[in-house]
């Protein structure tokens, strides 16, 4: 969240009451920077009642502005979209060029990145916005989210090159607005670590990660959720090249963090249960692993619906678990879950397909030589 440039300056009979929303809203600013997205929304909509009650339409935005971001940390998509909705009408009426680009980058993160609805009109979303931004004086931090969401729709396709060059436009332009210490930089350098380690570059996602890592940490302090992003990073690190009790150590202190700063119902808790219940399968916890994963799933659809693509990761997973525990038709009919969710989602050609396909066949050969040895033992 950043302040927006002013259209005329309010009434000077509510003046004094506009200054103070709007010093509301730098107190958002400051709870969205730290993660704290309860206290943020809170004050969020105190700021919408207040600019509501000065008649001046230009506050009222930013305050719908500021809640419907805090919404968006929290995980309540749907309200956030409503919201941003709102404020995309009234800053159009106003012809509040500015806010309309703020909310209309917002609106393509919610649905395209978070709720991961039509990845291609996501993008064709944001480049339409981005020549509305570029009609803008100046150049604005937004600027860079818009790389950085653009990163995050092709990184979905799989589209990894292509997400990459995004995200180091996004870093450039991040880095050269806002200085190379901002929590935004640290953002878009976290997602290109995420980039380069699907890629299997991972010295160099590793490097990425612990700058993002140390720039948060100086910025808004260890205890913020925004540091799980990049140690989520080092976790899978660290379970890629096998070392698997350091990524199940990892994953759990950040679910940890994110029950105590988003609470327990947050989609965000559910995929690190995704990704702790992988390891636990990699160590042999079967048991363990299955309600690890059968818990994260509950909280990705909960929060992100039966159809995101983060679901299907989490149906292969446990396809994997029922596997391994002897139960092969409940096992199947998790990687069919897995495959059809990415199918819709993206098609019958994107590389994350190749997990589920590859279970669904390992259970075809395990059932087949099940099937010869009883053949062999009946002769």
């Amino acid at each position: 969240l950043t302040p927006l440039r002013a259209l005329a300056p309010p009434p000077p009979a509510v003046a004094a009451a506009v200054q103070e929303v709007r010093s509301k809203l730098a107190q958002v600013r400051a709870e969205d920077a730290a993660g704290r997205y309860k206290r943020g929304l809170a004050l969020a909509g105190e700021a919408v009642a207040a600019g509501e009650a000065t008649g001046y339409a230009p506050v009222l935005v930013e305050a719908l502005l500021a809640r419907g971001r805090m919404e968006e940390g929290l995980g309540s998509y749907d309200d956030a979209a409503r919201t941003l909705v709102d404020a995309y009408a009234r800053a159009e009426a106003l012809g509040h060029g500015e806010a309309k680009a703020e909310a209309a980058v917002w609106l393509v993160r919610i649905t395209g990145d978070r709720q991961s609805r039509e990845t291609d009109e996501a993008l064709a979303t944001l480049d339409e916005v981005l020549a509305l931004d570029a009609a803008l004086p100046g150049v604005h931090p937004r600027r860079a989210l818009f790389h950085r969401y653009r990163g995050n729709a092709l990184y979905r396709q799989g589209k990894y090159p292509a997400a990459q060059a995004e995200y180091e436009r996004s870093a450039e332009l991040a880095e050269a607005i806002l200085g190379a210490d901002h929590p935004e930089v640290a953002n878009t350098i976290s997602n290109l670590g995420e980039t380069l380690r699907i890629q299997g570059r991972h010295a160099e996602a590793e490097q990425r990660f612990r700058r993002a890592l140390a720039v948060w940490e100086r910025a808004i302090g260890p205890d913020s959720p925004k540091l799980a992003v990049a140690l989520n990073g080092l976790a899978s690190i660290a379970y890629e090249l096998g070392d698997y009790d350091v990524a199940a150590r990892e994953y759990q202190k950040i679910a940890a963090l994110y029950e105590r700063s988003l609470g327990p119902d947050h989609p965000d808790l559910g995929i690190i249960l995704g990704n702790l219940g992988e390891v636990q399968l990699r160590q042999g916890a079967y048991a363990e692993a299955r309600a690890t994963i059968e818990r994260g799933i509950a909280l990705i659809r909960g929060g992100l619906g039966p159809e995101h693509a983060l679901v299907a990761d989490a149906h292969s997973n446990l396809g994997e678990v029922l596997a391994a525990l002897a139960q092969p038709d409940l096992a199947a009919a998790e990687y069919d879950a897995a495959i059809a969710v990415l199918e819709r989602a993206h098609g019958g050609d994107h590389p994350e397909l190749v997990k589920p396909l590859r279970g669904r066949a390992r259970l075809a050969v395990d059932q087949r030589e099940i099937l010869v040895r009883r053949v062999a033992e009946d002769a």
